[in-house]
């Protein structure tokens, strides 16, 4: 899904979900379904755990040579 075709609050919020919650090293103008699942849980105040996942995309980086790890400064400030 394309974020141009979202109203003003919701390409808000997709914006924090692709680019702070569930980071990606491009192409923050289209939706994945991971991402419109995490906004659905945050519009309809669903409960997520997000220890895990955050915890999920760090693996998926250390894995995956697409995923980004933008979570150093959020690291580096608890420790």
């Amino acid at each position: 899904m394309k974020v141009t075709k979202l109203r003003v609050e919701e390409s808000l919020l997709a914006m924090v979900v692709t680019k702070m919650i569930i980071p990606r090293g491009s192409n923050h103008a289209t939706l994945n379904e991971c991402d419109l699942m995490e906004m659905y849980c945050i519009q309809n105040g669903v409960v997520v755990d997000w220890t895990y996942t955050i915890c999920d995309h760090m693996m998926k980086a250390k894995r995956l040579i697409d995923f980004k790890l933008p979570y150093v400064v959020l690291i580096s400030m608890f420790t």
